[in-house]
Parts: C-alpha cells; sequence; structure tokens
C-alpha cells in the first residue's frame, strides 16, 4: 500500500525563488553537520529554512513527511543529500 500525502499546494511569485532556495542552501551548508551529511549521503534532504528544521527521507516524499510541514507555513526546500544541487527554472512555453 502506498502512502499518500496531502500537500498544500501555494504558488511563489518569481522574485521569491532566489531567496527560499538561497535560505535553505545556506541552512544546508551552515547548519547541518558533516557528520550528517556522511550518514545520509545519496538520500534527500527536506529544509524548513525560516524554523532552521529539516529531516532525511531515502526518497523525497520520505523527506517530506518525515519533516511534517505544517499547512499554510513555509515551503519546505527538497535536496539531495552530499551531491552538488542546481535549481534551474525556465519559463513555461
Amino acid at each position: 500500500m502506498v502512502d499518500k500525502i496531502q500537500m498544500d499546494t501555494r504558488t511563489l511569485d518569481r522574485k521569491d525563488h532566489p531567496s527560499v532556495s538561497e535560505a535553505a542552501e545556506k541552512c544546508y551548508s551552515e547548519r547541518i553537520s558533516e557528520d550528517e551529511k556522511k550518514a545520509h549521503r545519496g538520500e534527500f534532504v527536506a529544509i524548513d529554512a525560516i524554523a532552521g528544521r529539516w529531516a532525511f527521507g531515502r526518497t523525497s516524499p520520505e523527506a517530506l513527511r518525515a519533516l511534517a510541514p505544517t499547512p499554510g507555513g513555509p515551503l519546505p526546500y527538497i535536496r539531495p543529500v552530499g551531491f552538488a544541487f542546481r535549481l534551474r527554472m525556465s519559463p513555461r512555453s
């Protein structure tokens, strides 16, 4: 049986994207220890940079469930652990 996640869906203005990703990447690089990163390499981390919370999971949905974001709260940022990651956005055609 597959667990389903009910997610609050929100849209960010284009000007908000850099600040969300930058805050989360700063949290990833400065607050998550190298030992934690080594222990969870190849997994995913969901980050709530506003609250300074994060959670790991083998898959991105698992990390999101572990973080348990609050409805209406900040958008979680999900990235792989231990690998370079770039978020590239392009306009819809």
